[in-house]
Parts: structure tokens; sequence; C-alpha cells
């Protein structure tokens, strides 16, 4: 994850703010992410998570005061409520969070989800 800055020569400077790993944590990205009013990113990946099936995160970046950022795992798939979410979520003013998975859950061909703060 990263977050491009304009600078006054005109050029555009990167800076990674979370670099994704196999394992626990979630890896490959799935879509984008949005943004709430503190700042904090939410999005999904497509791996990883639950070592049984490595179905995919939904995780949170949030800004700490020194310029890093904190990532937090928010839910872990485990295949019976779905795997892979690969789409963009939504959030709504109460905070909760909206998505699809692509595959897994009770049919076996996706769900909508949602996370509560």
């Amino acid at each position: 994850m990263y977050k491009l800055t304009h600078k006054a020569n005109g050029n555009w400077k990167e800076t990674v703010l979370y670099d994704f790993k196999q394992g626990a944590g979630g890896w490959i990205p799935g879509g984008g992410v949005v943004m709430d009013k503190n700042g904090s990113l939410y999005g999904t990946t497509t791996g990883g998570g639950s070592p049984q099936c490595g179905c995919g995160v939904v995780y949170k970046l949030s800004p700490k005061k020194n310029g890093k950022w904190k990532y937090t795992v928010l839910h872990t798939f485990l295949g019976s409520d779905g795997a892979q979410p690969d789409a963009n979520l939504i959030l709504d003013d109460k905070g909760n969070l909206y998505g699809t998975a692509a595959t897994a859950g009770p049919y076996g061909a996706g769900v909508v989800f949602e996370v509560t703060p």
C-alpha cells in the first residue's frame, strides 16, 4: 500500500504505508481502499488470514502521530463466511463496512458481508 504526494517541482513522491506479506495479516490486496473521517483506510486482501484456507481478511490502516501507519486485521475469512474479497468496501456513517467475497460461503458462490465496529 502506498501514497503518492505531488511535489512542488511537478514530480511525485511515493511513500509505502504498508508492505503486505504472506500469512495471518493477509496478502494480495483486492480492490481499493475507503477512508473514514479520521483518515484511517479500510480494505481487503484476497489471500492470507486463516492458515486453514487463506481466504483473505478485512483490514484497517490507521495513521500514527509519528507518520507511520498501524495495520489491524478486523476480520479473517474462514470460507464458511466467504473467501477472496476483491472489491472496494463501502463505509457508512456509523462506521460499518460492507463488501463482497467472490467465492465460498454457504453455497460456494460468494457472499455480501458487513463488518461492524
